[in-house]
């Protein structure tokens, strides 16, 4: 199973401590953090990899390709951090063999749903775009092919940030699949933020190129402190469904439902 995908389910189960404890301990993160890097630059991905739980690869299949030796230094580079594609294009050639990434130490790629249909093939897991303005029945149809979880535009720039509107949206999103779904966000967040994702089902945070730049140093400072914003939120709060197991998400409560009591009575 993808080293990733692995988190983002961890992620959803809750995690285990917070603070400086939860960095020793390894205990999962209220939200996973997926830092993209422009190119296949082994230096970027070295800053990135120390606060970000994993690393994508901004660059086209055929860029890929052709820079055999420079993706195998990235991968090298993000340790054991996972270390995904994230494709700007296909480039209409022929397809790699199915297993070519896995080989290639690749984690997980990120595709577009204009990408070929034989992309799903790959023997990596997959991470689909989607627009925030999707309509449900696309959601449910991208959740019904061989995608692993869905990427989706996040918080706006500017004073309001995250709107009751977008919260809504996600939650609508989560709701219509059982994949991880992680949001774009900036290297600004804050807690107050943040917290909304996580309550409304968000999995994980991307970061993207335009988001992080290009400078060393700038993208290490820019990770470690949205790491400790994530940290700051504590562990991820869990609903319990009945028979004690976990569920993913708190539960949308309808004015219309019976109370505990009286479905226990009634059985």
């Amino acid at each position: 199973m993808s080293t990733f995908l692995k988190l983002l389910e961890d992620v959803r189960r809750g995690g285990q401590g917070f603070g400086f404890t939860a960095r020793i301990a390894g205990a999962s993160p209220a939200l996973a953090m997926l830092a993209v890097l422009p190119g296949l630059r082994p230096d970027l991905v070295e800053a990135a990899s120390g606060a970000a739980d994993a690393v994508g690869l901004e660059a086209s299949l055929a860029e890929a390709r052709a820079g055999d030796s420079a993706l195998s230094r990235c991968v090298a580079a993000a340790g054991k951090k996972p270390c995904g594609l994230w494709l700007t294009s296909t480039g209409g050639e022929e397809l790699p063999s199915d297993d070519w990434l896995r080989k290639a130490g690749v984690d997980f790629v990120v595709v577009s749903p204009e990408h070929p249909a034989t992309m799903l093939t790959l023997d990596v897991a997959k991470l689909a775009q989607a627009r925030l303005d999707m309509d449900p029945m696309d959601v449910r149809a991208l959740d019904a092919v061989a995608v692993d979880g869905l990427i989706i535009p996040g918080v706006a720039e500017g004073p309001t940030g995250l709107s009751i509107a977008q919260a809504a949206r996600y939650r609508l999103f989560a709701g219509l699949t059982g994949k991880p779904i992680l949001v774009t966000v900036s290297a600004s967040q804050g807690r107050a933020e943040l917290r909304p994702l996580m309550q409304v089902g968000v999995d994980g945070v991307v970061l993207t190129p335009a988001a992080l730049g290009e400078d060393k140093q700038g993208i290490g400072r820019a990770l470690a402190r949205l790491k400790d914003e994530i940290v700051a939120l504590g562990p991820r709060r869990v609903a319990k469904a009945r028979g004690g197991a976990s569920a993913p998400l708190l539960p949308l409560v309808s004015a219309d439902a019976p109370d505990s009591g009286q479905e226990e009575e009634g059985e």
